[in-house]
């Protein structure tokens, strides 16, 4: 566990990770450079070094630090992208065990999502708006065109039939 002097995230400029909205962002940034972040990181090290092959959970770290949900589940976010911890496949409570990466040898690791900015969110969605919109188009009737509303309902119906 040495060497984390440093948020080993390494962002432009570090941060201890964020939500993506701009208050979020400004407490990583300002909890990076404070050195609260730093903090967090060696202490999650630390218990999770103490837990050995049991791992934490993200409520089990909440537990044990008093810290919020978004504190716990951030420096583990941070932790495991970092590669310095693995989150496990196995769960307890319904939630992922996190371990050291020594602790996760022949153990199946769990695949994170690739993780979507709000702004990539809005516009793949926007985009299959416009695809949608404009293939209705080309195959609709003029006289048989549906409402603003109505389309809009028709999207919904048909993303839960494509997902559901």
């Amino acid at each position: 566990m040495s060497g984390q002097g440093e948020l080993p995230y390494g962002q432009d400029p570090p941060t201890a990770g964020w939500s993506g909205t701009d208050t979020s962002r400004e407490r990583a940034v300002r909890e990076a450079g404070d050195g609260t972040a730093a903090h967090r990181q060696r202490r999650t090290l630390r218990l999770l070094n103490e837990a050995s092959y049991s791992g934490l959970t993200s409520p089990e770290l909440e537990a044990r630090t008093g810290w919020h949900h978004g504190q716990a589940s951030s420096v583990l976010s941070v932790l495991n992208l970092a590669e310095r911890i693995v989150m496990l496949e196995a769960k307890r409570d319904r939630c992922h065990v996190y371990v050291l990466s020594e602790c996760a040898v022949g153990r199946p690791v769990a695949k994170r999502k690739p993780r979507r900015t709000y702004e990539q969110g809005f516009a793949e969605g926007y985009a299959e708006g416009l695809e949608f919109a404009a293939d209705y188009l080309r195959r609709t009737p003029l006289n048989t065109m549906l409402s603003l509303a109505d389309l809009a309902d028709e999207l919904e119906r048909r993303k839960g039939t494509d997902h559901g």
